[in-house]
């Protein structure tokens, strides 16, 4: 699995004017994709307990997060989490 960390290469999280070219270069169509619908190609996947307790878990502090409008938050952890 490929994991990705700051794709576009910005220099800053302030709106950057290329941002929509950058996308265009370093997202495929194909990540694109997949990222969009990988819970929907996930249902037709044999069931992985320990898979299925991970994603309700991380479903469950998105879901915290959104209700103490703090949703910006996972972003930085996510990318700790991949580096680490």
């Amino acid at each position: 699995m490929i994991y990705y960390n700051n794709i576009c290469q910005l220099q800053t999280s302030h709106h950057d004017l290329d941002l929509m070219d950058r996308i265009k270069k370093a997202i495929p169509n194909q990540l694109s994709y997949a990222r969009s619908f990988w819970a929907e190609h996930r249902q037709f996947a044999a069931i992985d307990a320990d898979i299925l307790k991970e994603v309700k878990d991380f479903l469950r502090w998105l879901e915290v997060l959104s209700l103490i409008k703090k949703v910006i938050t996972p972003l930085p952890a996510l990318i700790l989490i991949s580096e680490w």
